[in-house]
């Protein structure tokens, strides 16, 4: 958000810039007498007051841009990626790694509800299988995650 709003003030900037430049030139002439000094408008000054005009422009646009990348981004929880299943026995090692996988491969589709439901099913595995309660809270995390991202019920 933050990222969106200094875009949209930089494009204001530079589009006074570009097509204000008679305001910036009294203000710069306004300075300079204050200073005791002669001003002259010059092509240099013309040229270098569009210049920087276009390349704010094109700065405040890639803010905005990388803000709205920013924003669409899906929520993916931080457990995906520190999930790593060493111990414990084999069938249980792979149903949670499983569910897990496939929980976080759904949040990074956007897909929250079937994210959601891996992660349950994960805590299913776990529970019967306590060797991998250290597990728990980080999947709990991630359900709450997946809820806040779900549309609310009235």
């Amino acid at each position: 958000m933050i990222l969106l709003l200094l875009g949209l003030l930089l494009l204001i900037f530079a589009c006074s810039l570009i097509f204000a430049r008679d305001a910036w030139w009294e203000l710069q002439k306004l300075t300079n007498q204050m200073q005791g000094q002669v001003s002259e408008r010059t092509l240099v000054w013309e040229v270098a007051q569009m210049g920087l005009g276009v390349i704010a422009i094109a700065l405040s646009i890639a803010l905005i841009w990388a803000g709205i990348d920013r924003i669409n981004q899906p929520v993916v929880p931080r457990m995906c990626l520190t999930v790593g299943i060493d111990s414990g026995s084999s069938d249980d090692k792979f149903n949670i790694r499983n569910d897990i996988r496939t929980g976080c491969a759904a949040a990074e589709k956007k897909d929250y509800e079937t994210a959601r439901s891996s992660f349950r099913q994960a805590l299913n595995h776990i529970d019967r299988d306590r060797s991998f309660s250290s597990y728990q809270s980080r999947l709990y995390e991630a359900i709450e995650q997946m809820n806040q991202q779900l549309p609310k019920k009235q």
